[in-house]
């Protein structure tokens, strides 16, 4: 098996025992076991502040010139084809963690002004990661957008230029992503 073949792992437990093993991973868990906020696609209704139980967030910066969105059509923000994409997700805090350049961020309310994203990129141990947060892995014949991106990122992960900058510790990925 070729270590720069990307490998799919839907568990924290299987991405870490592969990134040990210094393989590219894929991390696309349930939301259901990512630490973060609902996805939501539309910007918050008036006020945070008078309406408090809303996710928050308002939009996605994205970065269309990332060699991991090559293959994914986008503009620098959200448009229709993140919608599926945004609802099917769960939007992690970077707070806790070194900084790095999420390949989409999440842009937070001026209320918390959390760092946030759908998709990270670092390396792990021998291994190097993207950690996404939306929904990829999930009736992809009938969602054309996350086969895309899921596409997308795979091509990236397996080509010469994956090469994440930031270095992350598995206990830093159990902040994001719950056993």
């Amino acid at each position: 098996v070729l270590l720069n073949n990307p490998v799919i792992d839907t568990t924290l437990e299987d991405a870490l025992r592969d990134l040990k093993k210094g393989r590219n991973v894929l991390l696309n868990p349930d939301t259901a076991a990512i630490n973060g906020v609902a996805g939501r696609f539309a910007p918050v209704f008036w006020s945070p502040i008078h309406f408090p139980d809303q996710p928050g967030t308002m939009g996605l910066l994205c970065h269309p010139g990332h060699p991991a969105l090559a293959q994914f059509p986008t503009e620098p923000y959200s448009d229709w084809q993140w919608w599926d994409l945004v609802t099917a997700s769960k939007t992690m805090v970077l707070d806790s963690l070194p900084r790095l350049r999420p390949i989409v961020r999440v842009i937070d309310n001026f209320f918390k002004n959390r760092r946030m994203a759908d998709i990270i990129e670092a390396s792990v141990g021998k291994g190097k990661l993207i950690l996404v947060s939306m929904d990829i892995t999930h009736e992809l014949d009938r969602r054309p957008a996350a086969r895309q991106l899921r596409y997308s990122l795979l091509q990236y992960m397996a080509s010469p230029a994956f090469h994440p900058a930031v270095p992350l510790t598995a206990k830093q990925l159990g902040r994001l992503v719950s056993k």
